[in-house]
């Protein structure tokens, strides 16, 4: 059976609002997440799966519950090397070439001799070869967001979190951009999770996880997965 990479037990997140009290976001989640899983995080606009990633990736503590990685190590380890993010909003950093900003994870993490020859050779995977010398000013939404997986990518994690990574896509490329990141990470024992509102890209998954309310469901065709 695969190893468990992050467990969150009774997850609650509240967020404070102006003029005193709180707003729940997240109730009493209980998931888990193994190596090689393919999962689809579904739920309408507002229903807490970016804050869900966010905390099974160590960016943010819950409220209440806790959250483990031991698959992993401890949470101050988990960037850049283990677990790597691709946010719905853009994250590429202006002054950096496109090369640059997917190289830069590697570097920070040391031990990459290679990894501008890793980044430009990610860059030709995902067809941005071209893109390489430009700067994320200079992208479109939806080339931002492949460069963003491809950087994610490049260093080679355990943990993919990605939000709406094809938000900015057409069906035609998205297909082929799932194509990539799952011929990618195959056989590399990597976890990729998806918040996505696109149910081809669900469909593609083995398992969906479904937020609504603050609360996690299973459908029932999935339950026997997460056993």
């Amino acid at each position: 059976m695969n190893s468990i990479l992050v467990a969150a037990h009774g997850v609650s997140k509240d967020y404070p609002i102006p003029g005193g009290g709180a707003v729940s976001v997240l109730q009493g989640i209980d998931c888990s997440i193994r190596a090689n899983d393919r999962i689809a995080l579904l739920g309408p606009s507002g229903s807490g799966k970016s804050t869900l990633m966010h905390i099974l990736g160590g960016l943010i503590e819950p409220t209440r519950g806790t959250v483990s990685w031991p698959g992993l190590g401890a949470r101050a380890d988990l960037q850049p090397s283990k677990v790597q993010f691709v946010f719905q909003s853009p994250s590429l950093f202006p002054a950096l070439t496109v090369a640059r900003n997917v190289a830069l994870p590697m570097i920070l993490a040391g031990g990459f001799a290679d990894a501008h020859v890793r980044a430009n050779t990610m860059l030709e995977r995902f067809g941005l070869a071209d893109l390489a010398r430009k700067l994320p000013e200079e992208l479109s939404g939806g080339q931002a967001q492949r460069v963003s997986m491809a950087r994610a990518l490049a260093i080679s994690p355990k943990l993919i979190l990605a939000d709406e990574p094809t938000g900015q896509l057409d069906s035609r490329t998205a297909s082929e951009f799932l194509d990539t990141v799952l011929e990618l990470v195959t056989g590399s024992g990597a976890a990729l999770v998806i918040a996505t509102h696109d149910l081809g890209i669900a469909d593609r998954m083995d398992r969906r996880l479904i937020l609504a309310h603050g609360n996690l469901s299973i459908p029932r065709e999935h339950l026997e997965l997460n056993s």
